[in-house]
């Protein structure tokens, strides 16, 4: 029997920021690694939230190997960044997580995407990019199509492009978790990202 084919690439990710925190102070500070491994991880420096955003610019490097499928289409290889909030100065509390799943940058030159935290209680967003190149394996795999956005009662799954098109602000959101795209710019993201959050609990 075959092995599967598989395929490797360095993978560059640069965490840029958080935005639309609740809080006005604290320290922050990201840990990450890929899923499945036990040694493939690490952790961003500490920074101070200011006016209700982190900025971090944490750039790190890694070598990730996703399989093919039969019908040559990549699959999914998460790269996990728990974001964590400093408590009594030696302790620290996850506020959410983010999901990347690196098969959707793959071959791919610099990719920046917005991400709603996961497992969280704020609609904080995180500012990734991501650049991928190949080094080892068939270079004729295909990419998967990016996840569909949407949400679920109080977590959000979605992932903003921004190069997406601007949609008008009047897009329905059913129970069937529609495709969405963000508008253009921070401010109307965060904007947006707020109707969302209240349209979702007014549902509950």
């Amino acid at each position: 029997m075959l092995a599967p084919a598989r395929v490797s690439f360095l993978v560059t990710v640069v965490l840029e920021d958080l935005t639309n925190l609740p809080y006005v102070s604290g320290l922050y500070f990201a840990k990450w690694k890929l899923k499945g491994t036990r040694t493939v991880k690490g952790r961003t420096q500490k920074a101070t939230v200011r006016e209700n955003t982190v900025v971090w610019n944490a750039s790190f490097q890694l070598e990730a190997t996703i399989y093919v499928g039969k019908d040559g289409v990549l699959q999914p290889c998460d790269l996990i960044l728990s974001i964590n909030q400093e408590v009594n100065g030696d302790k620290s509390e996850e506020i959410g997580v983010v999901y990347v799943n690196l098969a959707e940058y793959a071959g791919a030159a610099v990719t920046t995407r917005k991400y709603l935290l996961q497992e969280s209680r704020v609609n904080s967003i995180a500012k990734i990019s991501v650049s991928m190149q190949l080094i080892k394996g068939d270079p004729t795999y295909r990419i998967p199509e990016a996840a569909p956005d949407g949400i679920s009662g109080d977590v959000f799954g979605s992932i903003f492009s921004i190069d997406s098109p601007s949609l008008p602000g009047t897009q329905d959101i059913d129970t069937s978790l529609d495709r969405i795209r963000k508008p253009q710019g921070t401010d109307e993201t965060t904007n947006f990202v707020d109707e969302l959050f209240r349209t979702a609990k007014s549902r509950d």
